[in-house]
């Protein structure tokens, strides 16, 4: 079937929002896209072979036609009515879900998983929603968490969930990709219990690094060390993989003054708890009382699970005092920086009816780090376009902003930032929006914020998807 032509026969008239946010800061760092190292593979996407409708909702998932969606372009899985309830969350009971498996892919043994990546061709009828999924490596009895599609509209979109480096919070062997351990679980949420969820092609792939391809250990950077008290230091690197075989790192480890043989120094941990992921920051507690007077140089080199041991990162720690007992340790700070990091914001599907509508937005947490050790302060401000489309706009006063102070989360570091937002105020093409400020002394160390963001849609408005830039921007002083 045609999906255009599918597509323009609908009458259903929607309008589609979206808002992308350019972060402006001191400091910007951009992510590259996935690069295919030397020893690095996938199996490409394969398509599913059985399906089977799962608990939860209705209890039939895709029941009309689920066979549909096992390759691209060869009719539509549906299911319809799907649910029981209006929630909107990946893992209410009331959802209907579907399991997919059988896909067939062939990773070598002893090989080392990078990422999983997912492909969900889909479209919603008469509602606002996504798909979520879940991966299982034991035939469905544990499953990760769920990840989901953008917002579905009644126009088919292709969905990349996970990717090339992403492992779902696992860590895979070649074992659990064979047809009887491997498992692809889709749910259906939506707002509407009359929704249709249209399916048209679910399919996976599995990137991965052959055995005893990967010959090269990771890079050690962001060494660094810092007065923990009593005659110790907390060294502190960031060790990564992802460029030199995408292998997850396994451990690192440290010595004092001289490396020695790889293996045989004090073992660092990984900050977040785990070594599950090509890209680690490790930490350990170094006692230096012991040691003479004078500059002492730490060396740190991590481990990749591939077994190689990459180069060694330094830093120099100045012992000015001796003694067992009262021991002094300095070090070389190098000021960090201000920068604030943003995350797109989506508002649901509107279904047009004549009347003003206001349909409200929470981005995913934003994140904003002064590390300059300064303490002079800085605020975040905000600025929007109109929303624009081929069929009209909707100028920038109707989009408005709040954060509530509870919203505003210290991940680490001193006295918080203070929102100047706490009720909805109005967004400017012109005039920044001071959103946060954090006054002299305060703000220093990393902080989590969750914006909420609400656009009046007039009843006059044209259908269409219409798109806004939101420009957020971080500047000194309070």
């Amino acid at each position: 079937m045609n999906k255009q032509l599918e597509t323009q026969r609908r009458r259903m008239r929607f309008l589609r929002f979206s808002a992308f946010a350019l972060v402006l800061a001191l400091a910007i760092s951009l992510a590259a896209s996935p690069t295919r190292h030397a020893g690095a593979a996938s199996t490409g996407f394969a398509n599913p072979a059985a399906q089977a409708a799962d608990t939860g909702g209705d209890g039939d998932g895709f029941e009309t036609n689920p066979q549909d969606a096992f390759s691209d372009s060869n009719g539509e899985a549906e299911d319809r009515d799907s649910g029981t309830n209006t929630t909107v969350s990946c893992s209410n009971t009331g959802k209907d879900r579907h399991r997919f498996y059988n896909y067939g892919f062939s990773v070598p043994a002893g090989s080392t998983i990078n990422g999983i990546q997912v492909r969900v061709d889909a479209r919603l009828d008469a509602a606002g929603g996504y798909i979520c999924a879940e991966l299982s490596s034991d035939g469905g009895l544990t499953w990760t968490a769920s990840k989901q599609t953008a917002g579905l509209t009644s126009s088919f979109t292709t969905n990349d969930i996970g990717g090339a480096a992403d492992t779902w919070g696992r860590t895979w062997s070649a074992a659990d990709f064979s047809n009887a351990n491997f498992r692809l679980r889709l749910t259906s949420v939506a707002n509407n219990t009359s929704a249709r969820f249209r399916l048209d092609w679910v399919s996976a792939q599995v990137h991965y690094s052959e055995p005893g391809s990967d010959v090269t250990g990771p890079s050690t950077s962001n060494v660094a060390a810092v007065d923990a008290g009593g005659g110790s230091v907390t060294l502190t690197a960031t060790v990564n993989d992802s460029v030199s075989g995408g292998a997850n790192i396994a451990g690192a480890e440290y010595f004092v003054d001289s490396i020695g043989v790889s293996g045989a120094g004090a073992p660092m941990a990984a900050a977040d708890g785990a070594f599950s992921s090509p890209v680690e920051n490790v930490t350990a507690t170094v006692a230096v009382g012991g040691l003479p007077v004078g500059d002492h140089t730490l060396y740190v080199h991590g481990r990749d699970a591939a077994g190689n041991w990459g180069a060694s990162g330094l830093v120099v720690v100045a012992v000015v005092s001796g003694g067992t007992s009262a021991v002094q340790a300095t070090v070389q700070l190098v000021a960090g920086t201000l920068s604030v990091s943003a995350q797109p914001v989506n508002f649901p599907t509107v279904a047009l009816n004549g009347s003003d509508q206001t349909v409200e937005a929470t981005p995913a947490a934003w994140r904003a780090i002064d590390g300059r050790g300064t303490g002079a302060g800085w605020n975040v401000t905000i600025t929007s376009t109109d929303f624009t489309a081929a069929q009209g706009s909707i100028s920038a006063p109707n989009h408005k902003i709040r954060l509530l102070p509870a919203n505003i989360t210290t991940v680490s570091g001193g006295a918080p930032p203070v929102s100047l937002v706490s009720s909805y105020q109005a967004l400017s093409s012109i005039t920044p929006l001071k959103l946060l400020s954090a006054g002299t002394g305060t703000g220093m160390g990393t902080f989590d914020l969750t914006p909420e963001f609400s656009l009046l849609v007039p009843a006059s408005t044209a259908p269409g998807q219409y798109t806004a830039s939101i420009v957020v921007s971080v500047n000194t002083g309070p």
